[in-house]
């Protein structure tokens, strides 16, 4: 059965009775009939929205992934510094048992205690100028370890300094 092309006006033996097109032309109409109907449908347009939304999801769950990982890690690196300092907190309290003067000084300074830092550090100075048989000149903020109060005066010392610096 002969029938005419509808892109090309040739006429083509048709095997079927709806071919509406010859051979040379039907990957043609198969393009302009399927952008026809992306046109008429928005499926490009929806397909591409539908893409980037599982893009923007596939990122925000990477981007939750790598906090979470983050989070892991700055815990463990937490909880190893916390062990490590209850461990170094336990060796020092074990040596100022024996009157340490180091671990008694750096036990105040872990808890904040900066009188009896100070006070550990000037006996410690001067337990080490004892030891060695001279006066050392030893000084903080102009202030002699020797100094019967020296633990008073650097804290007064800091604290009229720390005022300056607020105030001014």
């Amino acid at each position: 059965m002969d029938v005419i092309c509808e892109i090309c006006g040739r006429t083509f033996d048709a095997k079927t009775t709806r071919a509406r097109y010859c051979p040379r032309c039907q990957k043609i109409s198969a393009k302009i009939t399927r952008a026809k109907w992306e046109e008429k449908t928005g499926f490009k347009a929806k397909r591409n929205a539908k893409r980037n939304a599982d893009r923007a999801a596939e990122r925000a769950r990477q981007a939750e992934q790598l906090t979470r990982q983050q989070n892991e890690k700055v815990q463990e690196r937490e909880q190893r510094s916390s062990d490590y300092e209850h461990q170094y907190r336990q060796t020092l309290t074990a040596k100022a048992e024996t009157c340490d003067m180091f671990a008694m000084m750096h036990l105040a300074l872990m808890d904040g205690d900066m009188l009896n830092y100070w006070r550990y550090r000037s006996m410690l100075i001067q337990a080490e100028d004892e030891k060695f048989g001279h006066a050392s000149n030893n000084t903080v903020g102009g202030i002699s370890a020797s100094d019967p109060s020296f633990a008073e005066l650097v804290m007064y010392d800091m604290l009229n300094e720390s005022e300056v610096k607020n105030n001014g």
